[in-house]
């Protein structure tokens, strides 16, 4: 999502001290409603936005940084966005290679339609998805994550190395379908004879990438 009317880029000592003097919150109240809409603000650096970065909500007029939430009068932003105009289209872009990828930043690191992009990537190698048959033993879709669970807890040490999650599908008469997020060697550990074991895929490099106008 697009907002011009809260959207400003700022490249200059000048601006940046502005931005710190200029964004301020109220006291700590949690709000949020079901139209919730955020905007962000980023600090980038060499072109990449860092994290974290600060989430505000004009219509529920708050700041929320570190999962705290504080209030904000939104006109803040507009006064930025007059002084720091900017308009600029977003890309999804996919590399199949790390090559590929830091070869595009090295061709665009002075290109000054590029104003930043943020690494979407996977923090994991690869996903593979796994199909479990439904038995007299395993008739949810819960008793068969929690098998499979069993199996990746045994080999990987944590969540950071493994993980799993449930796809719902619209036929589940004959199986469940999951997804073990892993490298290969972790992937190719995890087996057992309800299993149903499709390749294992290496994740691709994705990026987010704002060019101006």
């Amino acid at each position: 999502m697009i907002n011009l009317k809260y959207s400003f880029y700022i490249n200059d000592d000048t601006g940046l001290n502005l931005l710190k003097d200029s964004l301020t919150a109220g006291p700590e109240r949690y709000s949020i409603s079901l139209d919730d809409k955020m905007f962000s603000v980023y600090l980038v650096k060499g072109k990449e936005m860092l994290h974290p970065s600060i989430n505000i909500n004009p219509i529920n007029r708050n700041v929320i940084f570190n999962r705290h939430y504080f209030d904000f009068d939104p006109s803040q932003l507009t006064r930025l966005r007059e002084k720091y105009p900017i308009e600029y289209t977003i890309d999804w872009l996919e590399f199949s290679t790390e090559n590929e990828y830091f070869a595009f930043l090295s061709d665009h690191k002075n290109d000054d339609k590029l104003l930043c992009y943020q690494d979407n990537s996977s923090e994991y190698d690869g996903e593979g998805v796994i199909f479990i048959k439904k038995t007299d033993k395993i008739t949810t879709w819960r008793e068969g994550m929690d098998l499979l669970i069993s199996i990746t807890t045994k080999i990987s040490n944590d969540d950071r190395e493994c993980t799993v999650s449930y796809n719902p599908s619209e036929d589940e008469s004959v199986k469940f379908k999951y997804v073990v997020y892993s490298n290969k060697q972790i992937y190719d550990k995890v087996n057992h004879n309800q299993f149903d074991k499709q390749d294992w895929v290496k994740s691709a490099k994705g990026i987010i990438v704002y060019w101006k106008k």
